[in-house]
Parts: structure tokens; sequence; C-alpha cells
């Protein structure tokens, strides 16, 4: 799991974490009895952590409230918007919970993982240059990585950020988790890559593909279109990875 602890010492998670069995493993999900979506005063009562770890950003304000009522002791973890963030994460957890080595070692697995990626598309760059990439999300309508999303941290490391033609476009730089695309916009910046992350499926991937108002796109038309699951994207653990990985290969493909 996240934490550099054990399941069986885990009193809870959060709701939806347990159905991300392609990112965590499923025999230590299932070690796991509660979701904070089912808490409850007795259920906590009953199952009484010595500590629990909260975000701002992802943690039900809810739950977060009972746990104070209930007396139990509250760690903040900061706001997570990149790999620093996550690595400073875990790192603290760590050494709250009497396991700073563990924790140190996943760290630096972390950083490894990432360099070995780095090194990889390097060589790929040497061999051949990277085109025009536009990376998008998608859930009904298109929208660009905000500058409070994890993905906006991977593209920044990818020295990517949607580098279309000369320099930067303020337009890829936008505050907040997501900003709009139209498909009218995509047209206009043409790039001749599109990596699109979202809950898809083949026959929705069929059918962005299919669409008239982007056959114009010269990445449609090149078969230069990757479809990448944004539930990695999101997960703020080590398993973000996975996520830079994702983004990597997609560039190399």
């Amino acid at each position: 799991c996240a934490l550099p602890i054990y399941p069986e010492n885990i009193s809870a998670l959060p709701k939806g974490m347990k159905a991300q069995s392609n990112i965590y493993a499923s025999d230590q999900l299932d070690a796991i009895e509660l979701e904070f979506d089912r808490f409850t005063s007795e259920s906590l009562a009953v199952n009484f952590p010595e500590i629990a770890f909260v975000s701002k950003q992802y943690s039900n304000p809810t739950s977060v409230d009972i746990l104070s009522h209930l007396g139990i002791e509250i760690f903040y973890t900061p706001d997570i918007l990149s790999f620093e963030d996550i690595k400073k994460a875990i790192q603290n957890i760590g050494y709250l919970v009497g396991k700073p080595l563990k924790a140190e070692l996943l760290a630096i697995f972390i950083e490894a993982a990432l360099q070995n990626c780095d090194n990889c598309l390097e060589i790929q760059k040497s061999f051949s240059p990277l085109e025009k990439t536009l990376v998008t999300n998608y859930y009904t309508h298109f929208s660009l990585p905000g500058k409070q999303s994890l993905t906006y941290s991977i593209l920044s490391r990818l020295r990517l950020n949607n580098k279309l033609g000369e320099g930067h476009h303020p337009f890829f730089h936008r505050n907040g988790y997501t900003a709009p695309i139209s498909e009218e916009e995509i047209v206009f910046f043409n790039p001749d890559r599109l990596i699109i992350l979202g809950d898809l499926n083949a026959s929705l991937e069929a059918c962005l593909l299919s669409k008239d108002s982007l056959r114009g796109v010269s990445a449609i038309q090149s078969k230069q279109v990757s479809f990448i699951p944004e539930d990695v994207q999101w997960t703020p653990s080590q398993f973000l990875v996975l996520a830079y990985y994702d983004l990597a290969k997609a560039l190399c493909d």
C-alpha cells in the first residue's frame, strides 16, 4: 500500500482505493476492512487507530471531523503536487510510524525508477526527436492538466508540458486541476502526437478517433494517438512512478 507499514496495521482506506487492484495488490487491499465513506463513530471506536494521515486535498472533511472528535491524533500531509512532495510525505509517515529506513528506501527507489525512465527517453530522443505533442484529459469533453494536477508535474519533469511549436504557449499553464480545451483548439494546434488520459474503453477510443471534427489532426491521420488510464495519473503515492512510465512509454512508442 501507499504507506511504509503493513496492511494489518491500517484501520481504513479512502473509499475507491480498494477498487484500484490494477495499482495496489489485491491481497493487501483485502486485509484492510474499512473505507472512509463507511466510517461511523461506532466503527472507529472498535478499530481505534493511534494516528490518522489525512490530506486537505483528498480527505473527506466529514471523516476528518469524526477522527478529531474521537481524539485520534491527526497528521496532515502537505499538499502533494509533485514527486518531491510524495517522497517527503513517505519519509514523514515512515518517521512517525517508526519505519524511517523503509520509507527512505522507498523514496530512493522512486527517484531511481524516474531516472531510469529519463535515461530511456533521452536515448529515444537521440534517435528520433519528439514531435509536437499534446496531452489531454477526456471525460465527456477534452481538458488540459492544470498546475495543481499531478500530471502537470509529470509533464514538467518530462520537459513536455504540451510544447507545440516554438516555446510553451501560456494556454497550457493554467491554475486548477484541469483547464478546458475545445476540439477546434486541438485542430488549431494540430499535434503530431496526441496522448489522451481518461476512464476509457475500446468503443469510446474508437469513437474519439473517428470524430469528424478531429480527422484533420496530424496525430490521428498518422495513428500517433495513445490512450492512458487516468486513475494512475491521479494516485498520490509511490505508484505515481507508473504514471510517469506510462507517459514516457507513450512518447517512445
